[in-house]
């Protein structure tokens, strides 16, 4: 072993001598309630709720939830007119216009569709329709 690789190991194990276990602790921690130190020194964090206190805030929540649900359910009943239901827009249908293209984008000038089996090209600009082979 060389003098160098020597000299730098027994650095490291002098330095490594003198450590000792630090402590480790947290400065300004958020909830120090929600955290116990065990017998082995090991921080760990409490549970939030026991089985009694889980429980009942699952029904609170569980309580909560339906009544909202429930006045959800009164919105919808009130809102069935039929009427209303005459005038509001189809929402599925024909599109008989294209929708607009960003600005320096030019639209396709041949369209492909399919009707019984057979395809069809239609020239965009003119509408000419022609059967594909």
């Amino acid at each position: 072993m060389s003098r160098t690789l020597a000299a730098r190991l027994s650095k490291l194990e002098a330095r490594k001598a003198k450590r000792v276990p630090r402590e480790i602790c947290v400065i300004g921690i958020r909830f120090p309630d929600r955290f116990e130190e065990d017998e082995n020194g090991v921080w760990r964090r409490k549970s939030y709720f026991t089985e009694e206190t889980y429980a009942e805030f699952a029904r609170n929540q569980q309580s909560r939830l339906l009544a909202e649900l429930a006045e959800f359910a009164a919105q919808l009943d009130e809102g069935d007119d039929n009427d209303a239901q005459a005038e509001s827009l189809p929402i599925v249908g024909i599109m008989t216009e294209r929708a607009p293209l960003p600005p320096g984008h030019k639209g396709k000038r041949y369209l492909h569709t399919t009707k019984g089996g057979k395809q069809f090209e239609t020239d965009t600009h003119t509408g000419q329709t022609v059967e594909i082979k």
